[in-house]
C-alpha cells in the first residue's frame, strides 16, 4: 500500500471490491438510521446453538455465524495453514464440548477448559520464542558484560547495554511499586514473568502471522495463578493487587508490544530513522496517556457509567474472599496439556512440511473473538485454497488487490460512521458488534 511500484490504487479489482465492501456498510449504516432502507447481511451474528436444544449437541453453547468482508480479506492474506488452523481448532473446541456432554463430565463444568489450554498454548509459544533466539540472547548477555562479541548491532535502535539497563530499572520500579502496595515478592516475580512471557508470545504471533487478535479474555496471570494455586495460596493484599492490575490483564488485545514492533517495521519500510521514531514514540506515550485519562473522565461524567468494568474485578475479589479455593489439579493439567500440544504441533511443523495445523491457530482459536470471525476465516481459507489449486501462485498474486479492497472498503466506511457518531453525538452503525 505504501509503495508506488505495486500500483494497488490503480488496480480495478481493488476498487471493485472496495466499492462492494464500502456499499454494504453504506446500506447497513442507512438502515441503522432509517430502518425502511434495506440492509445487507454483513456483520450480523446469528447464533446457531438454538437449532441444537437437545443434549449432547446443546453443549456447544454460543456459536454465532457472521460474515465480515474485511476478515475474509485478512484471512486470505494470512498463511494458509494458519487460517485453516483457526477455524479447524475452533470447531474442535465445540467438538470437545459435545464429547464432554456425551461422557457426562458433570464434575468438569468448564470442560474442555479452553481458557486454560489457550493460556498454556501462549506460554508454550513464548518459551519456544526464547528457545529459538537463545544463541542471540546469549550473545547479547556477553555484549552487556564485556565488549568482546561478534554480535551485529548496527541496525539496533539503542545499544544492548542501554536496553538491558532500562529493563532492569523498570523491573525494579514495577517490583517496588507492587511490593509497597502490599504484594508479596514471590507473587510479583511470578506474575510479571508470566505477563512478559505472554507479551513475547503475542508479539511473536503478530510478527510471524499477522493474526487479527490475541485477546485471551479473563486468563491473565492473575486469573491463572488463582485458578491453579487457589486463592488460599495468596494473602488478601496479593488478591487486592490482582484486582488493581486487572485493567491490563482482563484481555490482551491492547498489549503494547505487538503494536510497537509493527510500528518499527512500518517505520523501516517508510525509511524513517529508528532513533527518531523511538523518540517520537516516547514523546507521544505520556500525551496519549493523559488524553485517555481526560477522555474517560469526560465520557463518564457526561454520559454516566454503568460500572460494568468497575465492579468486575472487585466482584471477583469479593468472591475470592467469601469462597476461597485450593490448588486445582484439573486446571494445572489442562495448562500443561496446552503447553505440550503447542510443543508437539511446533515439532510436527518443523519435521513435516505438509503438516497443516499451526500452533498459533491452536492458541488463538479458543478466544472470544474467534467466535465472531471463524466463518469469515473459513471463507477466506476456501477462496485462497481454490485459487492456489486451480490458478497457481500467479493467479493468487493477481487476486491479492481484490481482498485489499474488501479490507479498505469496510474500514473506510466504518470509520466514517464512527466519526459521524462523535460529531452528531448519537449512536451509529458499527460493523463489528
Amino acid at each position: 500500500m505504501t509503495s508506488t511500484e505495486t500500483g494497488l490504487f490503480r488496480n480495478r479489482l481493488m476498487w471493485a471490491c472496495f466499492i462492494f465492501s464500502f456499499g454494504i456498510n453504506v446500506l447497513n449504516g442507512l438502515h441503522f438510521i432509517w430502518p425502511v432502507v434495506p440492509s445487507v447481511i454483513s456483520g450480523q451474528q446469528y447464533d446457531i446453538s438454538r437449532f441444537f436444544p437437545q443434549k449432547p449437541f446443546s453443549a456447544i453453547g454460543w456459536t454465532p455465524i457472521a460474515i465480515y468482508p474485511f476478515a475474509i480479506g485478512i484471512a486470505f492474506l494470512m498463511p494458509l495453514d494458519l487460517s485453516f488452523s483457526c477455524w479447524c481448532f475452533y470447531l474442535l473446541w465445540k467438538g470437545q464440548k459435545i464429547f464432554g456432554s456425551m461422557m457426562g463430565f458433570a464434575g468438569l463444568p468448564v470442560f474442555p477448559y479452553a481458557d486454560e489450554q489457550s493460556f498454556g498454548a501462549y506460554l508454550g509459544l513464548g518459551l519456544l520464542a526464547i528457545w529459538i533466539t537463545r544463541k542471540h540472547l546469549w550473545k547479547v548477555a556477553i555484549n552487556v558484560i564485556s565488549k568482546h562479541t561478534d554480535i551485529e548491532k548496527s541496525n539496533e535502535t539503542i545499544g544492548y547495554r542501554i536496553a538491558v539497563s532500562l529493563v532492569i530499572i523498570s523491573s525494579f520500579f514495577l517490583m517496588g511499586f507492587c511490593h509497597f502496595s502490599g504484594m508479596s515478592m514471590w507473587v510479583i516475580v511470578i506474575f510479571f514473568l508470566l505477563y512478559f512471557l505472554l507479551s513475547i508470545s503475542f508479539t511473536r504471533i503478530r510478527a510471524e502471522s499477522g493474526i487479527l487478535f490475541h485477546d485471551l479474555h479473563f486468563m491473565g496471570p492473575d486469573s491463572a495463578l488463582t485458578k491453579i494455586l487457589g486463592t488460599r495460596s495468596f494473602s488478601p493484599s496479593d488478591l487486592t493487587m490482582f484486582s488493581f492490575l486487572y485493567f491490563f490483564n482482563r484481555a490482551h488485545t491492547s498489549n503494547p508490544m505487538p503494536y510497537q514492533l509493527e510500528s518499527f517495521k512500518i517505520a523501516e519500510r517508510a525509511s524513517i530513522a529508528d532513533k527518531k521514531f523511538m523518540i517520537a514514540m516516547l514523546l507521544v506515550i505520556p500525551f496519549g496517556s493523559l488524553a485517555s485519562f481526560w477522555a474517560y473522565l469526560h465520557g463518564v461524567y457526561q454520559f454516566g457509567s454503568n460500572g460494568s468494568f468497575g465492579w468486575g474485578p472487585f466482584n471477583r475479589l469479593q468472591r475470592w474472599f467469601v469462597m476461597p479455593t485450593q490448588f486445582d489439579s484439573v486446571s494445572t493439567t489442562f495448562v500443561t496439556f496446552g503447553i505440550c500440544v503447542t510443543m508437539l504441533l511446533t515439532f510436527l511443523r518443523w519435521r513435516f512440511l505438509w503438516w497443516p495445523l499451526s500452533p498459533i491457530g491452536y492458541a488463538v482459536s479458543g478466544s472470544y473473538t474467534m467466535n465472531i470471525f471463524w466463518l469469515s476465516f473459513l471463507i477466506g481459507w476456501v477462496l485462497k485454497r481454490m485459487l492456489l489449486k486451480q490458478g497457481g501462485l500467479k493467479t493468487y498474486r493477481q487476486m491479492i488487490p481484490l481482498f485489499f479492497g474488501l479490507i479498505l472498503g469496510e474500514f473506510t466506511m466504518g470509520s466514517f460512521w464512527s466519526i459521524s457518531s462523535i460529531i452528531f453525538q448519537r449512536p451509529m452503525y458499527d460493523f463489528i458488534d
